[in-house]
């Protein structure tokens, strides 16, 4: 009795397997990457920035501007960001020992997502909008 109930076991294994990576063939994430993708919304022609839970604390619209979102409180609290305009969008860390931005990382259009991380001494200080 014991051999059927590990040979069925087995076989429920190896068919979970076989469907997942089916699934991963057909370009259908697992549960857990779309947990993380709706996680992360943002609307259409809006900048949105999240923190280090994944909750969206600020959400710019599209347009052509510089925002020093350091000066408004949220210094150093962006680990993820999605860009959802037509423009590329530059995130900063401000070096105030040097008076100079320095620029961490672009963010694509259209989609485009990064996550920055926890960086430490510097994070992001400003959202640039170029166009």
């Amino acid at each position: 009795m014991k051999t059927t109930v590990f040979l069925g076991a087995t076989r429920l294994a190896l068919i979970a397997t076989a469907a997942m990576t089916a699934a991963l063939a057909a370009g259908i994430a697992p549960a857990q990457a779309a947990t993380t993708a709706s996680r992360l919304s943002c609307p259409d022609r809006s900048v949105c920035l999240f923190d280090g839970g994944g909750r969206r604390f600020l959400t710019l619209s599209e347009g052509c501007w510089f925002n020093n979102i350091g000066a408004q409180g949220y210094s150093d609290r962006t680990r993820a960001a999605v860009n959802n305009t037509a423009y590329r969008v530059n995130l900063a860390n401000w070096l105030a020992h040097e008076n100079r931005w320095e620029h961490i990382v672009t963010v694509s259009p259209n989609g485009g997502e990064v996550t920055v991380g926890d960086r430490g001494l510097g994070g992001v200080d400003a959202v640039h909008s170029i166009c």
